[in-house]
């Protein structure tokens, strides 16, 4: 599942497997053993190396796109 995102020329930053929230037992006492036991969601978060960019002068800060270039 990974080499997708790195043949497309991305970096994995991370893979994270969120697990219920406790709380969820009392709602869903049936359900939760196997909610708690087994991958239901898989998330990633990839990255454009910044050469791939074609420039190593932009970084993200605060969710937005910002240059060091002027102009």
């Amino acid at each position: 599942m990974t080499g997708v995102f790195t043949t497309a020329g991305f970096r994995l930053a991370v893979i994270s497997e969120p697990r219920p929230d406790p709380a969820a037992r009392g709602l869903f006492p049936n359900d939760f053993h196997g909610l708690s036991t087994k991958t239901c969601f898989l998330i990633f978060v990839v990255e454009v190396p910044p050469s791939a960019t074609g420039s190593d002068d932009w970084v993200l800060q605060s969710g937005s796109l910002s240059g060091t270039e002027s102009g």
